[in-house]
């Protein structure tokens, strides 16, 4: 018995697929005391998750993220600066920026300006101690 395929392109009007039913999947899974054993046996770490405790549920979390109001302001500034910092300068750039009453933006020019400042000085002792 010769079976031709069909064309994409061509009439199917005449074509019967009510015999085409999907295949049931023949494997079989295994027990779960089973996979539980297995697993024990090679020191699998399970991913089950473990109900918090109460004293779990009372904690606060370990670090929980500032919310900061936001700060939109129209100052020209258009290049945007991305470095990784510790948290520590990253809260304390927003504690004199706060403090200051500053934007972002300018409290780092305040400080590139400091910077430059002290190596401007550091620069002329230098030349000075020769």
């Amino acid at each position: 018995m010769t079976q031709e395929r069909l064309s994409v392109f061509g009439d199917t009007g005449d074509l019967d697929l009510s015999t085409f039913k999907p295949q049931k999947s023949k494997k079989l899974k295994p027990a779960r005391e089973k996979v539980r054993a297995v697993t024990e046996a090679a020191s699998f770490p399970s991913r089950e998750g473990t109900p918090p405790t109460p004293e779990q549920l009372h904690e606060p979390p370990v670090s929980e993220p500032l919310k900061r109001k936001p700060r939109y302001h129209t100052t020209g500034r258009t290049a945007q600066l991305n470095c990784r910092v510790m948290p520590a300068i990253h809260n304390r750039i927003y504690e004199i920026a706060d403090q200051k009453n500053w934007l972002v933006g300018e409290t780092i020019e305040q400080a590139v300006a400091a910077l430059e400042r002290q190596l401007e000085k550091e620069a002329g002792q230098g030349t000075r101690a020769s």
